[in-house]
């Protein structure tokens, strides 16, 4: 079940960071020239941590140098970050010969082109043999392709569901073997989680699937989120070879976890489910939804609300485009 909200909200999360960083209230201070910034132009799917990481700075330095940026969780393709250069030379050289393997190294992804009127819906875990059904069935019937994080145990579980899931165009991706938190893992434990669901779907789905999708969508989602932040675990997917996919909606933490959804009837907290993915979707979203009953019982009006926006339903390769 999710574990971690990468987002802290409009206002809290840049006060927290403020407060962090030092600065006593007012108008942040643009940077001086004492700390000449570079310019970056943001990248589909890119956030201010991973701007951040990427320049090897604290998110809080690269939001003192960006007063300009109301929302720090909402920038948008193409606009201008300025970063604080704080390196010396001996350091910019360290950085330019640092080898590719670390070079390529990715923070997750929270959403697509947000230029683009496009939403991926993505579904995870596998544990419930009717909602996969009820989700490949609507699914089917509206002509849509979808990306599901799997669990490799779910996948030798299913077989027949998943290798139909193939064959309707979707896209199955690694969601961990066991659903093992990687944060709580080495970095041995967090590559045979990987590599044990990959056997996983080779047995379920064949090789050739594997190769392709390690090829063209090398796609991971971590359970729970743990490790959204964590550079051990960034780092050893990335020498695996994979981009962590993570999303910007979500319903446990939005609807599910205000109720108590197992004694509850169903039908009222999939509306409420449903009314708030439509809500809430929009140019370039990452929803994360379940294979669960609850998320999946009123996907087909999902399905009717988000395209009466006039937003399209693609894989997660495809809102990336």
């Amino acid at each position: 079940m999710l574990k971690e909200n990468p987002r802290f909200g409009r206002f809290g999360r840049r006060d927290f960071i403020k407060m962090m960083a030092g600065v006593a209230g007012g108008a942040l201070l643009p940077p001086t020239s004492e700390s000449t910034p570079t310019i970056h132009s943001v990248n589909c799917g890119e956030t201010l941590f991973f701007i951040a990481q990427k320049h090897g700075l604290k998110l809080s330095e690269v939001v003192q140098a960006n007063p300009q940026i109301e929302n720090i969780d909402l920038i948008e393709v193409g606009q201008t970050v300025f970063i604080p250069k704080h390196q010396t030379n001996s350091e910019a050289s360290t950085e330019a010969t640092q080898t590719p393997k670390t070079k390529e190294i990715r923070g997750p992804i929270y959403w697509g082109n947000r230029s683009q009127p496009e939403v991926a819906l993505t579904f995870d875990d596998g544990f419930s043999h009717q909602s996969i059904e009820m989700t490949l069935e609507t699914l089917g019937k509206n002509h849509l392709n979808c990306t599901f994080f799997v669990v490799g145990r779910q996948l030798t579980a299913y077989p027949d569901l998943w290798q139909q899931a193939i064959k309707d165009g979707h896209q199955i991706c690694n969601h961990t073997y066991s659903h093992t938190y990687l944060t709580s893992l080495s970095t041995g434990g967090i590559k045979n989680e990987i590599r044990q669901w990959e056997q996983a779907a080779e047995e379920t789905l064949g090789e050739e699937y594997v190769n392709r999708m390690k090829t063209e969508f090398a796609f991971i989602r971590f359970p729970g989120g743990a490790g959204h932040k964590d550079s051990l675990v960034l780092k050893t997917v990335a020498e695996m070879g994979y981009l962590p996919i993570a999303w910007l909606t979500d319903t446990y933490y939005a609807v599910l976890k205000n109720h108590d959804y197992r004694n509850e009837p169903v039908g009222p907290i999939a509306k409420e489910v449903c009314q708030h993915i439509i809500l809430n979707s929009q140019n370039g979203s990452i929803v994360l939804l379940h294979f669960n009953i609850w998320d999946v019982s009123e996907l087909e009006g999902m399905i009717d609300g988000i395209k009466e926006k006039k937003l399209e339903i693609k894989t997660v390769t495809g809102v990336l485009d």
